[in-house]
């Protein structure tokens, strides 16, 4: 896969990237949210959450964009000398803060690239799916979700993706994937849950695998209820789910089926129910409904 060519803008596509594309109200995929109870109010629009990037050069002073070029370098026991520093060579008149600040900047970009890069490899996502562009206007949401929110899972958050073949239910968990490494610099990890788990009858490759999806920031486990039915595989699949929700990490859950429906491709129908229950009662459930996009 080619390294990144980062273009700032690009991590918000997922909201922005469609001014071109208008869709009639009737034809576009009905979107409903649900909260967990604790959480009811964390996807209105009352509760957006404020950008935690670096500001425009327009509106910040030289020492917020300061200790922001510190905190995303770990400079943070070195911010009061260059602070000083700084201040030094303003009061003698030398015009060098500017360009020592934007070359500590660019540090930063460079370093975001990295990270990227470095993160993609490890995802399981390809280059195809990081390309995938959203239209936010081929989806009407629900009153309690705001859109622009779209992508931002916070820590410990949990989101179960229901719908119908073609709705879009991967298409909107790649948003999460991608803001995930864009913008968060977090850890995700992509999967078909049927390829997932016909790799954790391994014996050779599921100790390394299991351990992977279970400690990354974000696991997106793509149309379940389509598994092959082996011995085994429900413990497969509540290990990976219990220990994530005990360890506060957010996981993605997509499926065109009926929660009903997925026990008959598991082993221990008595365990995997309990499990499901559980990851529901703790998750967002987006139901997705409508034309099929791809048709």
């Amino acid at each position: 896969m080619n390294n990144l060519e980062f273009n700032p803008s690009s991590t918000s596509d997922c909201i922005s990237n469609a001014e071109n594309s208008q869709v009639a109200d009737e034809s576009k995929i009905r979107v409903t949210v649900r909260a967990p109870k604790n959480k009811a109010s964390a996807y209105s629009p009352s509760a957006k959450s404020e950008s935690k990037g670096m500001s425009s050069k327009e509106t910040v002073t030289l020492h917020d964009r300061l200790s922001n070029v510190c905190a995303e370098l770990n400079w943070r026991c070195y911010e009061h000398s260059l602070q000083l520093y700084l201040e030094e060579g303003q009061e003698q008149s030398l015009n060098y803060a500017e360009n020592v600040i934007d070359a500590l900047e660019h540090a930063v970009m460079l370093k975001r690239v990295a990270r990227a890069n470095r993160l993609i490899k490890q995802s399981g996502l390809s280059e195809a799916q990081l390309e995938t562009n959203y239209n936010p206007n081929l989806f009407s949401f629900s009153d309690n979700f705001d859109p622009q929110r779209l992508g931002e899972l916070e820590h410990d958050e949990n989101l179960f993706i229901r719908g119908e073949p073609g709705v879009g239910k991967t298409l909107t968990a790649l948003q999460y994937a991608k803001r995930a490494i864009y913008e968060k610099g977090y850890s995700i990890y992509f999967a078909y849950s049927t390829e997932l788990f016909a790799l954790l009858r391994d014996p050779i490759r599921a100790p390394d695998l299991l351990n992977k999806v279970k400690n990354v920031r974000l696991l997106i486990l793509d149309d379940v209820g389509h598994e092959d039915i082996y011995e085994g595989n429900t413990n497969a699949f509540y290990n990976i789910v219990a220990y994530r929700l005990n360890k506060q990490k957010s996981t993605i859950i997509t499926s065109g089926t009926a929660v009903e429906q997925w026990a008959s491709r598991f082993d221990d129908r008595k365990l995997f129910e309990s499990t499901v229950t559980r990851f529901v009662s703790k998750a967002y459930l987006m139901h997705m409904t409508g034309r099929n996009l791809y048709l």
